[in-house]
């Protein structure tokens, strides 16, 4: 019974690193800047008022990049920015 449980683990866990390994380099950075500014500003500021400023920074920066000749906008860009602390918001709350 547990090798069964063992193996469906290893699966999943093998799934989750193919899908990982499938996401744009571009979309993990902002995902790992947006998780750097959130926890930077909810440390000193708690989660609310964290998640808010990032929302405000990730969309002054599609905008800039809307606005900027030879930059794209990307909506995905800015649900990698702000999915952590949304996450992260979200299990602060909970616990």
């Amino acid at each position: 019974m547990i090798k069964t449980e063992l193996k469906k683990l290893r699966k999943k866990f093998e799934e989750l690193l193919s899908y990982l390994a499938k996401t744009p380099h571009d979309k993990a950075l902002h995902f790992m800047y947006g998780t750097l500014i959130f926890n930077f500003f909810a440390l000193f500021l708690g989660y609310l008022p964290a998640l808010t400023i990032i929302v405000v920074i990730a969309a002054g920066k599609e905008y800039y990049d809307y606005k900027t000749p030879g930059h794209e906008c990307s909506f995905m860009d800015f649900v990698a920015d702000t999915v952590p602390g949304l996450l992260q918001t979200i299990i602060g709350y909970i616990h």
